[in-house]
């Protein structure tokens, strides 16, 4: 069994939601994660959990997010919603996104932290964006951990050796999307081999990068495999044992029963 532990299935009309979910499972993904970005979402990825078997939902606010929604940059809130269901499993996604320049860098900061904060109270994993930040997330990384540790992923990575040595170095694990699949993605690569077996999950990202052979399509969590399947060929094993280390990752890190 595969697990996309990262995915907004809540972006699809709520019509089609139950369609993606049964290709994925004919796809052979049994667990998916749905990650929620917006307060609004919140009450969307719970909805989707609780509604199917083998979905599961994060809560937070992706750091693009977080001005419309300043109240609830707070511990106490998040964990207070975190709490409504036990198929709440992971705070996030949350994180910094430098990328655009009209989104307040001091208000990401607070947000990031008040994540980790929840993560590290609720005992919950944190789902971690990082875009053109590395120095300042490393730093803030160093100085949370330094506060009482926590568990996290750097989802989605398309970062340097460097940055993958320091997040393995806190603990995290790293998660490979469709990135990695692209044509242009050698240097990418060339990272993952160095990545552990046991510190590594998938995701889709979804409806975002769509792995190949699947470009220009819009992403789906059965897309999945074509991820493990490009892991599996850089780390030099069968995508059967990719498989089975993956499901094995992905369910010690979320605390899934393994039944």
């Amino acid at each position: 069994m595969f697990v996309d532990t990262h995915c907004h299935i809540d972006f699809a009309p709520p019509e089609e939601r139950g369609g993606m979910i049964t290709r994925a499972n004919a796809a052979g993904v049994g667990m998916m994660l749905c990650v929620s970005s917006s307060r609004q979402s919140w009450d969307e990825v719970a909805g989707i959990a609780a509604s199917y078997p083998g979905v599961f939902a994060s809560v937070g606010l992706h750091p693009n997010e977080i001005e419309d929604s300043v109240d609830l940059v707070s511990a106490d809130k998040l964990l207070a919603y975190a709490r409504t269901s036990d198929k709440i499993i992971a705070i996030g996604e949350t994180g910094l996104d430098y990328h655009y320049e009209n989104f307040s860098k001091t208000l990401q900061e607070l947000s990031f932290r008040a994540h980790i904060e929840a993560a590290r109270t609720a005992q919950l994993p944190l789902l971690i964006h990082n875009r053109d930040s590395d120095a300042d997330m490393l730093r803030i990384l160093s100085d949370e951990m330094g506060k009482g540790a926590f568990k996290g992923v750097l989802h989605c990575f398309t970062g340097t050796e460097d940055m993958a040595r320091a997040a393995l170095g806190m603990g995290f694990m790293l998660s490979a999307a469709g990135v990695i699949t692209f044509p242009n993605a050698g240097a990418l690569c060339d990272v993952f081999k160095t990545v552990p077996l046991d510190r590594l999950l998938v995701e889709t990202d979804s409806p975002f990068l769509a792995p190949v052979p699947h470009r220009g399509k819009t992403n789906e969590p059965a897309f999945v495999v074509e991820v493990a399947k490009e892991l599996a060929r850089i780390k030099g094993i069968t995508l059967a044992e990719m498989e089975r280390a993956l499901l094995d990752n992905s369910r010690k890190f979320f605390g899934l029963d393994a039944s």
